[in-house]
């Protein structure tokens, strides 16, 4: 029943493509937050019912009446130019809200869902954006693993000339939104009532046009009553028999509000260049763990299962003195984990000593082979909470690439004494010295995207993988070694931020 939300055989759309349902909900910023379930077949109407208004009493109760009163007030809505919306949805147990901004040719959506989808999409002139968390790009967007790794956290840009821009920037404009919450069918308009102390009118119908609904399906939309009618309030409530059932509910206001909507500032990735570094991205795929990239390089990709040049390299962490007590401990406690996970980690003490049996030694490994990444920190200003730099050479198979070292730097100003932030960031740098530089699992402890304060059992796999490490008994090795303060990592240096 919905409209065709993008052509998956044009390469330069492929990248926004959306499946049938998710097209359906998308329509709608409430079906958009619907997609983010992504698994509903259909979407359709549900509504508060609160009848009319004064006005009803000019207006004969038929679909004439009905009819003619809502193409006012569409008229009316058109006329004032922008307005406020606010939406709350409930399907199959996930709650979602939107909150949009919408002119004649421009808006902003913001959507949040109780299944962790967020994203915003904005629309400017002729061109439509969309962002989000991992979730929302790959189950609400529907973009592939790869596509969702090169996205990141930029922008997807998407012109009008694309065959999905009319799916992108739908109920994100005033004629669009109006769209979604217009009653269909037989029309008819009930007695006044009053909704916050304002006098509106019922109109009652079927679902919005591009929903599925069965005969329950119903969207009954007010609108104040007066001789400038304005849209107030919708309820939509839709769902055919043994299908996941939708309640909506819609409220707008701030009429002939100014809506200044203006392009994302940073870098935005169109459709053509997401899927050109998808293709390339796809190599990077670590065998056995979708969703796991290597980290790449100057000299190509790091070497599955010996990211060091030799498989399963034991790290050591040395600290820098510059790093505050508090952020040592945090950095100690998530080193803590990775170590009772099996990864092949240890931590300096304060005193820079470190045990010897703290780490995993396979055949020719010592605490001489060890490989030391320094963590420093400076009270300089700087743009993200930590920066990692890494260097590679090539390796001995002439294709892939060795990691000769990792380093990082954390900016005080910006942790801005938030431990959380240290802990995120120490998980990623773990899993680059395991030979990971992100993920597309929504749920993982190893990526900045998340709220996952640990890692999973999917980031362990990975990292045990792509390190080459099988989960070891013990240490094999005693002694303890007292070394000269880290340095820090010299040579050139390729730099990537590590967000908050």
């Amino acid at each position: 029943m919905g409209r065709s939300r993008g052509n998956q055989s044009d390469s330069s759309d492929e990248t926004v493509g959306r499946d049938e349902a998710t097209m359906r909900l998308v329509r709608s910023a409430v079906r958009r937050v619907n997609l983010v379930v992504a698994m509903l077949a259909a979407a359709a109407c549900l509504l508060l019912v609160v009848p009319g208004s004064e006005a009803a009493s000019r207006r004969a109760s038929s679909a004439h009446g009905a009819t003619q009163l809502l193409s006012e007030a569409f008229a009316d809505a058109k006329a004032k130019g922008s307005f406020h919306q606010s939406l709350t949805q409930t399907s199959g147990g996930v709650h979602g809200s939107l909150e949009d901004d919408v002119a004649l040719t421009s808006g902003r959506q913001l959507i949040v869902s109780s299944n962790g989808t967020r994203a915003e999409v904005e629309v400017v002139g002729q061109t439509a954006y969309m962002s989000g968390n991992q979730y929302a790009l790959k189950s609400y967007f529907k973009f592939t693993s790869s596509q969702v790794a090169v996205i990141g956290s930029n922008w997807v840009s998407v012109p009008s000339t694309s065959t999905v821009f009319a799916s992108i920037s739908y109920d994100v404009t005033v004629p669009t939104a109006l769209d979604e919450v217009a009653p269909s069918g037989h029309l008819t308009e009930g007695p006044p009532t009053t909704i916050d102390g304002q006098r509106v009118i019922p109109i009652t119908g079927g679902v919005p046009a591009g929903f599925t609904g069965g005969a329950a399906s119903r969207t009954t939309l007010y609108v104040s009553a007066g001789s400038d009618p304005l849209p107030v309030r919708a309820s939509i409530e839709a769902g055919q028999a043994k299908q996941t059932k939708l309640s909506l509910l819609a409220t707008m206001s701030h009429w002939g509000e100014h809506v200044a909507v203006t392009a994302p500032r940073g870098q935005s990735l169109s459709a053509s260049q997401i899927s050109l570094l998808a293709r390339q991205l796809s190599g990077l795929s670590v065998p056995g763990e979708p969703g796991y990239f290597a980290v790449d390089g100057q000299h190509g990709h790091v070497a599955f299962g010996r990211p060091w040049g030799e498989a399963c390299t034991p790290i050591r962490f040395a600290v820098n003195r510059a790093v505050p007590d508090w952020v040592y401990t945090q950095i100690a406690t998530v080193v803590a984990q990775a170590r009772a996970e099996g990864i092949d980690v240890a931590i300096e003490s304060r005193g820079l000593q470190w045990k010897h049996g703290a780490l995993y030694y396979r055949s020719g490994q010592s605490p001489a082979t060890s490989v030391q990444v320094d963590i420093g920190a400076t009270t300089a200003k700087a743009k993200l909470p930590m920066e990692l730099s890494w260097k590679t050479k090539l390796d001995g198979d002439r294709h892939s690439a060795d990691l000769t070292s990792v380093g990082a730097s954390f900016s005080l100003k910006q942790l801005d004494g938030r431990s959380a932030t240290v802990r995120r960031s120490i998980r990623g740098l773990i899993a680059w010295t395991q030979g990971i530089f992100e993920t597309t699992d929504p749920i993982s402890g190893i990526t900045l995207r998340s709220f996952t304060d640990s890692f999973t059992p999917s980031d362990v796999s990975a990292m045990l993988a792509m390190s080459g490490c099988a989960k070891p008994a013990g240490g094999t090795t005693t002694g303890t070694t007292t070394r000269p303060a880290p340095g820090t990592t010299t040579g050139t240096t390729t730099v990537i931020g590590i967000a908050a």
